[in-house]
C-alpha cells in the first residue's frame, strides 16, 4: 500500500464524516444539479485538500463538525474552480474521465460551477464560518487573478521566476493554504498555529504545483491532462523559464517561434520537450521543491513528534514524489 493510502486510512473515519456532511450540503432538487453533483461526488480523486484539512485540525486536537463542513466548503471551491478552467481550456477530459465541460458544455458548466461557488458561501454564512468565508472569497479573488496574469504571460510569452512563483501562488497555493488554516481554527487552535498552518499550506501549495509542471514534460505522467497541456496552452512555467534563462539569444527566439506552433505541430511540440528535459530545468525545480520542503519541515518542527504529525509531513512527501 502507498504513501497516501496509509495516511488516507489513518483518517478514515474523518474522511467518511466529511463526505457524508459534503452530500447533506449538496442535496438539490434540480435534476441536472443532482446529476452533476452525483457525477462530482463519484469522480472525485484522492481528496487531497479536505485531508489536507483534516490532517492539520488533527495536530492541533480532534476534528469535528465545524471540520468537516470547513471541508466541505473548500472542496466545493475547488470543484467550482475546477469546472470554470475546464471550460477555458476547452478539456474534455478531468482525471482520465470526461469533464462536466465535454457533458454539460459550456453554458450549463458555467451555470453549474456557479451555483456551487454560491452554495459554498451560502453554508459558510449558515454556519457562522465567517473567517473562512473571508478566505474563500480572497481563494477565488487570487485564483481569477492568477489565471489571468498566467493567461497575459502566454500571449506575451514572457515570464520571470518571480512572476511565476506569484502565479502559482495565486492559482494554487491560496486554496492549500486555506485547508491548512481551516483545519487549525476548526479545533479552536491558537492564533499563531493559526497563521502558521498558513504559511505551511502556501509551501505546500508551491511544492505541489511545481511538481504539477514538472510532470506535465514527463509521458509517463497519468495526472488526468493532456499531454504536454501547458505547452500547449503557452503555459511558460518554471522547467521552462530555466531552460530558458540558460539559453543564448538565439535559441531562446528558436524555441520560442515552436512554442507558438505547439499547440498544431506535434514536431514543434516534440522541440520544446526535449528542449527543457535536456537542460537544467528539471534540477533546479528539484531543487527548490527540496528547499521549500526543508523550510516547511522547520515550520513543523515547533510541534512534538505525534502519529498526525507524521501524517502530515507524509502528505507533503507524496507531493515530493508523485508522478500523477
Amino acid at each position: 500500500m502507498n504513501k497516501i493510502n496509509d495516511i488516507l486510512n489513518d483518517s478514515e473515519s474523518h474522511i467518511n464524516a466529511y463526505k457524508a456532511t459534503l452530500k447533506t450540503i449538496l442535496t438539490e432538487d434540480n435534476t441536472m444539479i443532482k446529476d452533476a453533483i452525483n457525477y462530482i461526488i463519484s469522480s472525485q480523486g484522492k481528496q487531497i485538500r479536505p485531508l489536507l484539512t483534516i490532517l492539520a485540525a488533527k495536530l492541533h486536537g480532534e476534528p469535528n463538525e465545524k471540520t468537516y463542513i470547513s471541508s466541505s466548503l473548500i472542496e466545493l471551491t475547488h470543484c467550482a474552480s475546477l469546472i470554470h478552467d475546464d471550460i477555458v481550456d476547452e478539456a474534455y477530459m478531468r482525471r482520465d474521465i470526461l469533464s462536466m465541460y465535454a457533458i454539460w458544455r459550456n453554458r450549463n458548466s458555467v451555470l453549474i460551477g456557479d451555483y456551487i461557488f454560491s452554495k459554498a458561501i451560502k453554508v459558510a454564512c449558515r454556519n457562522k464560518l465567517f473567517d473562512l468565508l473571508h478566505r474563500i472569497s480572497s481563494v477565488i479573488e487570487q485564483m481569477s487573478l492568477g489565471e489571468l496574469d498566467q493567461s497575459d504571460a502566454a500571449q506575451k510569452l514572457n515570464i520571470t521566476e518571480e512572476k511565476y512563483y506569484s502565479i502559482i501562488r495565486s492559482k494554487t497555493a491560496e486554496l492549500v493554504s486555506s485547508c491548512c488554516y481551516a483545519g487549525a481554527i476548526s479545533t479552536d487552535a491558537s492564533e499563531k498555529e493559526c497563521s502558521l498552518m498558513s504559511e505551511f499550506g502556501y509551501i505546500l501549495g508551491m511544492i505541489f504545483q511545481i511538481k504539477d509542471d514538472m510532470l506535465d514534460y514527463f509521458q509517463s505522467s497519468t495526472t488526468g491532462k493532456k499531454e504536454h497541456n501547458d505547452i500547449r496552452e503557452k503555459k511558460i512555467t518554471l522547467p521552462l523559464i530555466v531552460a530558458l534563462r540558460e539559453s543564448d539569444e538565439k535559441t531562446r527566439k528558436n524555441i520560442f517561434n515552436h512554442i507558438k506552433k505547439a499547440n498544431k505541430d506535434d514536431a514543434s511540440l516534440k522541440i520544446v520537450v526535449n528542449f527543457v528535459l535536456q537542460s537544467n530545468g528539471m534540477a533546479y525545480c528539484t531543487a527548490k521543491i527540496t528547499e521549500l520542503s526543508i523550510e516547511a519541515n522547520k515550520m513543523l518542527s515547533h510541534y512534538p513528534e505525534s502519529k498526525e504529525k507524521t501524517d502530515i509531513i507524509g502528505l507533503m512527501e507524496y507531493f515530493i514524489e508523485r508522478n500523477k
